[in-house]
């Protein structure tokens, strides 16, 4: 069958090329990755809602199982949500894996161009996409509040309310913006259907549409990757499309889909029956809307009253928090892209990304952006804070007003502090002491004990002398990895050779150097080492030692020894994985590959792959010159 199709479309070559594409491999990539899965998941749980939802807000008298809300008068909408949780097998967990999904949906988006913003992923040439990644967060925003609204219930009408609030303290244009698309004046019966509309074809197709735009430029502009060995301006390093990628993306979106569902099932969220059919003359306290819409209601309990008359207009006091603030701050996110290049005069092309401590001044920035939505989605729930804290709710209002000029600059500046002072140490913030000193007790086992001082990693054998940072990791690896496996079957057993209970030999060390290794592992091993002065020719044999043959056993405990160190500190990049499992080094610029028969490095021209880069590939259209590189080939 893929056969007929290739024959015909003609897709062999392309499909060829296209699993060979590189994708970078880092964990912050996969948060974007989220973000489709968690829109696929509704896409696929709101096709089942909509088979049992009814759009419409004619009035019905609810004959449910629900014995608070029977023979009562409610909306078609508002019955048939509740027909859905109560009647429908499933139908309650489809709604909380749908609700559940739209959250984390907005929550990953809002991340994954956090992400993008601090490592200055928008840069030149990808300012299209970051304009496309916003409009599809606002389409994010436009469906949550929709969806939100559709139940028809107290809270959900609470919502709507603000919503036609905010729309009609436009000047001029509001009250016929908002009888459009309210049908009238609120509360009106059209404006189900409408949001209807809105919320299952219009929105939905909008964000399919951008989003296939989205990673069409992303594929045609190839990804942005950190810095590291091997990694630059003009070139991609990481994993190939198939198999890594693909099934990294199903492994998330079956974990992501997994989430979901155990949230679903067992976290209740957004029980309408609780709340009741919308009423216009009753609002509930204390009420709050999803967290993406926090920010809105906060910012609307937090300014004051003020109503200008402009030109002989009076302004709603509404205006100014719900629709001027929002929309200056949305404005600068969309364009940012372009006022940084300005600000910095910096218009050449980045492929590589910032580390949020290299750009201070835009860190604090976003920063203090994210410090000011925070306070304000905060404020959006001072009764229910006032309420748990047993305070009034004045007082947290004049807290939140207070905090939110005072947070986000304090915020700002020390984040700015901060970023500079690591950018001139050039220190890791999370990243390990200088070391630990351990000692071998009694029983065999190992124990910390305060360093003394400061330097490399070591281990302190039974008689104090101290051991180097590879026997630190034969430590581990025997205890944690090898030792389960090789100890002693019978408790009776005294600890032979290869078993963790053996102490450690004495060994006299001087300075530590390169050489230490391998003096510790023929003390490992019982023999008598002195790193004291170089051997005669160590250098020498150690270049002519052979490499131990893949799959024997010196190669193994090889492997599992350098993979201890690496999952246990983290010193191993995504680079060094290699084939079939194995451990490597980045590979090295410029060196060319060697053929075993001619003893040459391809300076000859007459074998395949002569003269190419050892694992770099020239990628034929659309690269600007940068090179592909896949981490699985070997050297």
């Amino acid at each position: 069958m893929i056969r007929y199709v290739e024959s015909r479309l003609g897709l062999d070559s392309w499909g060829r090329r296209a699993l060979r594409k590189v994708f970078p491999d880092h964990w912050s990539f996969l948060i974007g990755e989220i973000a489709l899965f968690c829109f696929i998941i509704l896409v696929a749980t709101g096709t089942f809602l909509t088979l049992f939802y009814r759009p419409d807000a004619a009035v019905v008298t609810y004959e449910g199982p629900y014995e608070p809300l029977r023979g009562q008068e409610v909306s078609a909408a508002f019955d048939s949500v509740m027909r859905l949780s109560f009647e429908v097998r499933a139908g309650l967990v489809m709604r909380q894996i749908h609700h559940w999904a739209a959250l984390v949906f907005v929550a990953s988006t809002v991340v994954h161009m956090c992400r993008v913003f601090f490592t200055g992923a928008f840069r030149r040439p990808r300012e299209l996409n970051w304009i496309v990644g916003f409009t599809m967060l606002m389409l994010a925003l436009g469906l949550g509040f929709t969806g939100y609204s559709l139940p028809d219930d107290l809270l959900s009408g609470t919502g709507l309310r603000i919503g036609y609030s905010a729309l009609i303290s436009i000047p001029f244009a509001g009250p016929y913006i908002a009888s459009l698309a309210f049908g009238g004046e609120f509360p009106t019966e059209n404006v189900i259907s409408r949001l209807f509309v809105l919320h299952v074809m219009l929105l939905p197709g909008l964000t399919i549409a951008l989003l296939g735009a989205h990673l069409a430029i992303l594929w045609r502009q190839k990804h942005t990757q950190y810095r590291g060995p091997g990694r630059s301006e003009s070139n991609v390093v990481g994993k190939g499309l198939w198999p890594y990628q693909a099934l990294l993306s199903l492994g998330v979106m079956a974990l992501t889909a997994a989430v979901l569902a155990l949230m679903g099932g067992l976290v209740q969220i957004n029980p309408i029956w609780l709340y009741g059919p919308f009423d216009a003359t009753t609002v509930s306290a204390p009420s709050q809307p999803d967290w993406y819409m926090g920010w809105l209601d906060g910012a609307t309990r937090l300014f004051p009253p003020w109503e200008p008359t402009v030109f002989g207009v009076t302004i709603p006091s509404m205006f100014l928090p719900a629709v001027l603030l929002p929309g200056l701050f949305f404005t600068v996110v969309a364009l940012w892209p372009f006022i940084e290049r300005r600000l910095t005069n910096d218009a050449a092309e980045h492929h590589l990304l910032d580390s949020p401590r290299d750009e201070p001044g835009r860190t604090a920035l976003g920063v203090a952006g994210l410090l000011f939505f925070t306070v304000l989605t905060l404020a959006g729930g001072n009764d229910l804070i006032a309420l748990t804290l047993d305070i009034q709710v004045e007082s947290m209002t004049r807290f939140f007003r207070l905090a939110m000029f005072v947070v986000p600059p304090v915020g700002g500046a020390l984040a700015y502090r901060i970023c500079r002072q690591l950018r001139d140490s050039r220190e890791h913030p999370l990243g390990r002491g200088s070391g630990v000193v351990l000692r071998r007790t009694e029983q065999g086992g190992l124990e910390e004990v305060p360093p003394s001082v400061t330097g490399p990693i070591f281990i302190a054998p039974v008689d104090g002398a101290k051991c180097p940072r590879s026997a630190f990791t034969y430590a581990f690896l025997w205890a944690d990895i090898l030792g389960p496996l090789l100890a002693s079957p019978c408790p009776g057993r005294p600890p032979g050779r290869g078993s963790i209970g053996r102490p450690l030999p004495p060994l006299d060390l001087g300075q530590p150097s390169h050489r230490t290794g391998h003096a510790q592992q023929k003390a490992w091993d019982g023999e008598p080492a002195s790193i004291d002065r170089p051997q005669p020719g160590y250098e020498r044999r150690q270049r002519r030692r052979r490499r131990p043959r893949r799959g024997s056993r010196q190669d193994l405990r090889r492997q599992l020894e350098r993979r201890a160190l690496g999952f246990r500190f983290g010193l191993l990049e995504a680079e060094q994985t290699g084939g079939a499992g194995g451990l490597r080094p980045p590979p090295r610029q410029g060196r060319r590959r060697h053929h075993p028969h001619c003893h040459r490095n391809h300076e000859c021209g007459q074998h395949p792959g002569a003269g190419d880069l050892r694992g770099e590939k020239p990628v034929e259209r659309g690269s600007g010159g940068r090179i592909e590189r896949n981490a699985h080939e070997q050297p």
